[in-house]
């Protein structure tokens, strides 16, 4: 009996640590299935945030085109404008200087209208200026010479210089500087 019992605890101390060694085994063989999972689900996780990232990145790049599209619309128009615009001033010039040459007097109500910071600086700087000066200056500014000046306005060569001299008293130019140069840059 004594054998049978030795070979009882032998029999049960070896099943013990073939238990051991089963339950350690499933024990790490569960942890490292445990591990893989985790990695699993954390790049799952991942490819999920790198699927938002780039669904956001693509919704700016549409953004990002459409404000271009839009802004080389604005361009398209301010082109379109700024082409207008010439033309407009282009006609206006046109339409002025042939009320200049008809000494229309019109023209000094159509120079006021397309230039009125010129007008107003004129006065600023001597406000008792008169429209007969303000026509002078205005075709002094368009560089008409004195006779041409003088052929709009039906009066002489030398009445037209002493009016510019009149003139360049008025607006206290001194005679180192030339009148149509200072009323071209004022």
């Amino acid at each position: 009996m004594v054998i049978k019992s030795l070979h009882f605890s032998f029999f049960s101390i070896a099943f013990d640590r073939e238990l051991s060694l089963i339950l350690i085994s499933q024990g790490t063989l569960l942890v490292l299935i445990l591990c893989i999972l985790y990695c699993v689900y954390f790049l799952m996780q991942k490819e999920k945030r790198f699927k938002l990232k780039i669904e956001q990145v693509d919704h700016y790049r549409m953004d990002l085109e459409k404000k271009e599209k839009e802004l080389n619309e604005l361009r398209k128009q301010l082109d379109n404008f700024s082409d207008v615009t010439q033309d407009k001033k282009k006609k206006d010039q046109n339409l002025l200087l042939s009320l200049i040459k008809a000494n229309n007097p019109l023209f000094l109500d159509k120079f006021k209208e397309m230039y009125p910071e010129f007008v107003e600086m004129l006065y600023s700087v001597n406000p008792t200026l008169t429209q007969n000066d303000l026509k002078y200056c205005i075709l002094i500014k368009y560089n008409f010479s004195s006779k041409e000046i003088g052929d709009i306005l039906n009066v002489s060569a030398n009445s037209v210089g002493v009016k510019r001299h009149r003139i360049r008293e008025k607006l206290q130019i001194t005679s180192k500087i030339r009148l149509n140069e200072w009323l071209n840059t004022a």
